[in-house]
C-alpha cells in the first residue's frame, strides 16, 4: 500500500511561500484521481473537489479547497521525476517483500497495458 510517508521523501522544489498545497497530499490526490479514471488536470481537480471532505477526514490534509487545474499543472511540472520514480520503486519493493512474506498484495494495472496498446505503440 502506498503510504504518505513514501511521498514525503520527494523533495519539494517550490519556494516556501508557494507551498499552499503540500506536495505529498497533492501527489496522493493525483494518484487516487488517476486510479479512478481522471485523464486531465481538470478531471483531477474535479475528483479533488468532489472528495475534498473525505480526503481531509481520512488524511492529515487541511485544504479549504483544491488547487486550480493550472496550479496543479505547475506543481506537477516542477516535480523531480527521478525522486518520484524512486519513491514509487521503493513502495513496489516493499509490496514484493510483503508478498514474499506471505501477505496478500494487490496490484492494479490500467486498461491500456492489459489490452497491449502500449506494446503496439512501441
Amino acid at each position: 500500500m502506498l503510504k504518505l510517508s513514501d511521498l514525503n521523501e520527494i523533495v519539494d522544489a517550490r519556494r516556501e511561500q508557494c507551498r499552499v498545497y503540500d506536495l505529498p497530499h497533492v501527489l496522493l490526490c493525483y494518484i487516487l484521481a488517476v486510479a479512478a479514471g481522471a485523464d486531465s488536470y481538470r478531471a483531477i481537480v474535479r475528483f479533488m473537489d468532489a472528495r475534498l471532505a473525505w480526503l481531509c477526514a481520512n488524511s492529515a490534509m487541511t485544504w479549504a479547497k483544491a488547487p486550480s487545474h493550472t496550479g496543479l499543472r505547475k506543481i506537477l511540472l516542477g516535480l523531480d521525476q527521478a525522486a518520484a520514480e524512486q519513491a514509487l520503486r521503493r513502495q513496489s519493493q516493499c509490496a514484493l517483500a510483503a508478498q514474499e512474506a506471505g501477505q496478500n498484495v494487490t496490484v492494479a494495472l490500467d486498461g491500456k497495458t492489459l489490452r497491449g496498446s502500449l506494446e503496439r505503440a512501441a
